[in-house]
């Protein structure tokens, strides 16, 4: 549920996450942290946001991100396909949906 009260979409429909991964080549990667809003990415969001925007698993979140942002630095970077499960759907925990191409 949206709570902007005026202000514009914390994720507006036509640029957002599904429309960048819309545009994006292959190989791209989508996953939905079904249970976190758009500021639960943020360790530190303050009170501005958190009214703004609605709020769920802020921990689930920055695990899951901070998990999977090394996980793609290590493959895609440092060329090392041990992490490459991190980014498939054999490691993605539960409450996180994964689609990729």
């Amino acid at each position: 549920a949206e709570r902007n009260f005026g202000a514009p979409a914390c994720a507006p429909e036509d640029d957002n996450y599904a429309a960048y991964y819309d545009e994006s080549p292959s190989p791209s990667y989508q996953w939905v942290v079904r249970e976190a809003g758009h500021n639960d990415f943020v360790p530190e969001c303050g009170v501005t946001c958190q009214f703004a925007c609605p709020s769920g698993s802020r921990d689930l979140a920055l695990d899951f991100a901070a998990t999977t942002m090394t996980a793609f630095y290590k493959v895609y970077l440092a060329d090392d396909e041990s992490y490459r499960p991190w980014l498939e759907a054999g490691r993605v925990p539960d409450g996180v949906d994964y689609e990729a191409r």
